[in-house]
Parts: C-alpha cells; sequence; structure tokens
C-alpha cells in the first residue's frame, strides 16, 4: 500500500463522515432506500435504510390511531389516521394540511391520490374525496345507506378507477362518487384488491377473481374453498393465501400453478425482484422464487403480530411487534432493525 493510501484510510478512521472516505471504504449507507412509517402514539417518520443502518429524514406527528393508510403522488405523503387525512411534503415532512373526514368514524382506508383527489373510507362508513391540494371536500357518500354491502376497508385507486370492494364491487366515478359499473362478488367479504394493467384482481369469501378494471366484467374466477385474505400479483403470478392452506399461485389467466408454502395463517404478501414475500403470524418471513415456487430463504423473527411488509427493489421493511427490520431480498439477511415511538400501524416503501 502506498503512502499516501495509507494516509487516506487514517483520514478515514478519524473522520468517517467525509465523502471521500465514504467512496474509499466503501460505505453505500447513504444511497439507502427510503420509507415512511406511522405508529400507534402519532408517530410519522421518514427513514432512509442502508446496508448496515437507518437514517432519519424527517419526524412529524399524525392521530394517534390502531391503523393508519399512507399514500404518495411522489411530491406528497397524505396520511389517513384517527379521524383525519393530513398531507406533507415528501421530502422535508412540511405539513402542507389536514382535514376531518367524520368526527365519528375512524379512517380505516386510503386510495389515490389519483384525478387530483384522495379518496378516505371511515369505519362507521363514509366514503370521502378531498382535494388532494388543500384537502377541501369534493364529494362523500355514507355506504351504509347509500352503497351497502360494501366492504369496510376494501378501497383501491386504479389507472383513472375508483373502485369499492364488497357485493358488488363497484367502480365509483372519481368526479362525484358515481357509480360507473358493478359486479356482484356473492359476499360483502373482499380481502384485498390489486389492479395490474388493465386487470382488477379481488380476493372474495369463496375464490380469486379477475376483472375488467373498466367495466367490471368477469374474466375468470378460481374457487378456493375458504376465505381468501391477502392476494399480491406479480409479473407473471398471481399470489393468494387463503387461512391455514398456504400460498396459491395463479398464471394471470387464472390456471392454478402450484402452493408455496402449504400450511400456516400468512398475514402479509408482497411481491419484488422476481420473488414472493410471506409473513407467516408467527412472524417467519419467507422468500419464494416467483417461476418455480421453490423456497429462497425463511427467516424466523421474534415477536408477534405481523404489522406491515413492504418491499423496493432491493430490500425488504418488514415491520412486527413493536420494530421495523431492513432485510436483504436476495438472502434474507437482516440489515438492522429500527425501534419506533409505539407499534407500527403504517408502512409505505417510496
Amino acid at each position: 500500500m502506498t503512502r499516501s493510501l495509507v494516509l487516506l484510510l487514517a483520514v478515514c478512521l478519524l473522520l468517517p463522515a467525509l465523502a471521500a472516505c465514504d467512496e474509499f471504504l466503501g460505505d453505500d449507507d447513504d444511497d439507502g432506500e427510503p420509507f415512511v412509517l406511522a405508529t400507534d402514539q402519532g408517530q410519522l417518520v421518514s427513514l432512509s435504510g442502508g446496508l448496515a443502518s437507518t437514517s432519519l429524514l424527517w419526524e412529524e406527528q399524525v392521530a394517534p390511531a390502531a391503523r393508519a393508510s399512507i399514500a404518495t403522488d411522489g411530491a406528497s405523503l397524505y396520511v389517513g389516521s384517527g379521524q383525519e387525512v393530513a398531507a406533507f411534503a415528501q421530502d422535508s415532512g412540511d405539513a402542507l394540511w389536514s382535514a376531518p373526514v367524520n368526527l365519528n368514524g375512524e379512517v380505516v382506508a386510503l386510495a389515490g391520490p389519483g384525478s387530483g383527489a384522495v379518496y378516505a373510507m371511515t369505519l362507521d362508513g363514509t366514503l370521502a374525496a378531498l382535494e388532494a391540494g388543500d384537502g377541501s371536500l369534493r364529494w362523500s357518500l355514507d355506504l351504509v345507506l347509500g352503497l351497502p354491502g360494501s366492504s369496510d376497508d376494501a378501497l383501491l385507486y386504479a389507472q383513472g378507477a375508483l373502485i369499492l370492494g364488497g357485493d358488488p364491487i363497484r367502480s365509483l366515478s372519481p368526479a362525484d362518487g358515481s357509480v360507473q359499473a358493478s359486479y356482484a362478488s356473492g359476499d360483502s367479504y373482499v380481502s384485498a384488491m390489486h389492479a395490474v394493467g388493465g386487470t382488477l384482481y379481488a380476493g372474495l369469501a369463496d375464490g380469486v377473481v379477475a376483472l375488467s378494471l373498466g367495466s367490471l366484467s368477469e374474466l375468470w374466477k378460481h374457487p378456493t374453498s375458504d376465505e381468501v385474505d391477502n392476494l399480491a400479483a406479480g409479473s407473471t403470478t398471481v399470489f393468494y393465501s387463503v387461512v391455514g392452506q398456504g400460498v396459491g399461485a395463479l398464471t394471470p389467466t387464472g390456471n392454478p400453478v402450484g402452493v408455496a408454502g402449504d400450511d400456516g395463517v400468512f398475514q402479509a404478501l408482497a411481491v419484488a425482484d422476481n420473488l414472493l414475500l410471506a409473513a407467516r403470524s408467527d412472524a417467519t418471513l419467507f422468500a419464494w422464487d416467483e417461476a418455480s415456487l421453490e423456497e429462497v430463504w425463511a427467516i424466523p423473527y421474534p415477536g408477534t403480530p405481523v404489522r406491515g411488509l413492504v418491499t423496493t427493489s432491493l430490500s425488504a421493511f418488514y415491520a412486527n411487534s413493536n420494530l421495523i427490520y431492513g432485510v436483504n431480498l436476495s438472502n434474507g439477511n437482516s440489515l438492522w432493525n429500527y425501534t419506533p415511538q409505539g407499534n407500527p400501524v403504517g408502512l409505505l416503501a417510496l
């Protein structure tokens, strides 16, 4: 090693914050992947998860709640918690606006933003469209009286369509909330919905159904012996979980292609980097190859319950008990863990 390299290394060990030292020592933590989480104590934090640690970007407060929904349009973050929806600048965390949705019900689902609005559903059965720019009310509906049979938390915005789960599944106009199309699902239980391209996939009480996103006409339906409680769609496969029966896999045309994990209760599914990730109720996190369904890795984590699972192209952010874990997708190694103020109740990768 030359004298100059020895000198540079010595300086780096003394002053590791220098940019030149980061480059020399190969420290990639500054290039971490950002995510946002909310807790039941009302803490909202934006973090950057690197290779060995996570760093705090900013911190704000939202209404404390047992669950929170977070959405983004790339510039602003929208958080539904308690009895309000609040908007923040994504880069700085500066508060932009907050709006009460309904004084009698807590927000249980948030969709969008899209068509200039963010859409919030409350526990007492109100669906409200709030202007994304200032939080003013565009329209609101009483789902109990006006749209009976609606699920209490199944809401999705995709490609200009606002989809409300239940029996029937309905497509609503983002402009005024009027019903544009409907599909009789046979039961108001709708666990999850996922849109890929022009297809809407929905988990029902007795199967997985694929619908045309525009007209909600049925493309195919795959029957199951019990309720579908989780759903995730990748580039080539649609995954679903049924209580006690593992995770099933379907082609985009509805043909069954196998089962990944044949037992247990799975509480979260996600697809990233050609992997299916599944969090089982005992907090074990699994990764299966999306094409072959062969297990790539399985890591048991301490503590329950599972509180969230989101992914980027390189990492998974996994919340269980009162911790957030950064997980390397390629091998399942835990990169770091973070303890927020309270229990995680909302999680979003940016």
